[in-house]
């Protein structure tokens, strides 16, 4: 098997500093011991918005991410991975990560999220039409955003599309509350050429109830996870995690050169 590239996003809170520009890398290791590799760079990103764009459900949330570091992170066979971020901070090594390691898996067979270069599932996201304007069924974000006005059954394979699965309200890993709020800042620069999709993750909003089912029929095991569809329907970019304003708009600019 050929080395399998994965974009890692490392969170920044080392010892509770919020960690901006540093010097940083990742390390892997097989779960369960094993030679680690390392170090792979990682590059800041900020998760910050305008003020227009920043929504009650991040400025309230204490835990939101701010931060991020990105490395592209090769993986040399299927199999758990612990991932360790450090960051030199002065004279000192940090560890970036508030606890324990993150666990990447790489899937013994084919990834079954789509992928780049595939067709996604032609799935209805529901739109505002659909719930007679009661955003509060299909979007926890405070104040809701304007992404709920098209299907992507509708335009996938028509025009660009920017669909991203995240649930302000209820993430776990807390940053479905900023990639929202970036989106919605791209969104507004973009929104005649492309169209912007926020999908809810959780059966009527309530973690109990399980995911739905369009979360379900794109293999999503986390959340948040963004695709950029090209105008032939084809997933022209992925993202799982957190990702920057610069970073959203550099893969919107790739797909409407598609």
């Amino acid at each position: 098997m050929a080395d399998e590239h994965q974009r890692l996003g490392i969170g920044t809170a080392l010892t509770a500093e919020l960690v901006a520009d540093a010097r940083a890398a990742v390390y892997i290791a097989p779960v369960g011991g094993g030679e680690a590799q390392g170090p792979f760079v990682a590059h800041y990103q900020s998760l910050a918005v305008k003020s227009p764009y920043l929504s009650q459900s991040t400025s309230k949330d204490p835990d939101a991410a701010k931060t991020l570091y990105v490395a592209d992170v090769p993986f040399k066979k299927p199999g758990k991975y612990e991932v360790l971020g450090m960051a030199r901070l002065d004279d000192r090594l940090v560890a970036a990560t508030s606890a324990a390691p993150q666990l990447v898996v790489v899937p013994e067979k084919d990834d079954p999220v789509p992928a780049v270069g595939d067709t996604p599932p032609a799935i209805h996201t529901p739109t505002r039409l659909d719930v007679a304007g009661d955003l509060t069924k299909i979007d926890t974000r405070d104040p809701h955003d304007d992404m709920h006005e098209v299907d992507f059954a509708d335009v996938l394979g028509k025009k660009p599309v920017v669909l991203l699965f995240a649930t302000p309200l209820l993430c776990q890993s807390r940053v479905c509350g900023p990639v929202v709020d970036v989106a919605a800042q791209v969104e507004d620069e973009y929104r005649d050429q492309v169209d912007f999709i926020h999908m809810e993750i959780y059966n009527d909003n309530e973690v109990n109830k399980g995911t739905r089912p369009q979360v379900n029929a794109f293999h999503l095991p986390s959340e948040p996870w963004l695709f950029v569809i090209d105008r032939q329907g084809k997933v022209d970019a992925r993202i799982e995690g957190a990702f920057s304003v610069e970073e959203l708009e550099t893969v919107v600019k790739n797909a409407l050169k598609e």
